[in-house]
């Protein structure tokens, strides 16, 4: 989100509705409205894009998502957690570009291609 290296960051706070990330170069309040949806939150409702919508003053999510979601699909050790994510993604998918949903599928594609064959 901030690109910067884990190594670089030196504390993160938890908070009521936020985060607090200090890192090299980096001292920032995040709120959690600014995170992707995960596996282990329930789905997001519709009325939930509308905020986001507005949040983004835009039509598309952060970039972040993205590579969030990229990261996700290229890290999951089971195919059926490669799925999940996948499912997921489906549900936000009107809150992405063109451009990222396209980015989102051929890295899940490739992803499943290695994973079957090799």
């Amino acid at each position: 989100m901030f690109d910067v290296s884990t190594d670089e960051i030196y504390r993160i706070e938890c908070c009521r509705y936020m985060v607090y990330v200090h890192a090299k170069g980096v001292s920032r309040f995040v709120s959690y409205a600014d995170f992707p949806p995960i596996l282990e939150a329930q789905l997001p409702q519709p009325k939930e894009f509308g905020r986001w919508y507005k949040r983004w003053k835009g039509k598309i999510a952060p970039d972040f998502w993205t590579q969030f979601y990229s990261y996700q699909f290229k890290n999951a050790i089971e195919a059926s957690r490669q799925l999940a994510w996948g499912k997921l993604v489906a549900v936000v998918k009107s809150l992405l570009s063109v451009t990222a949903l396209q980015q989102l599928r051929d890295v899940y594609a490739y992803e499943k291609y290695w994973r079957r064959n090799f």
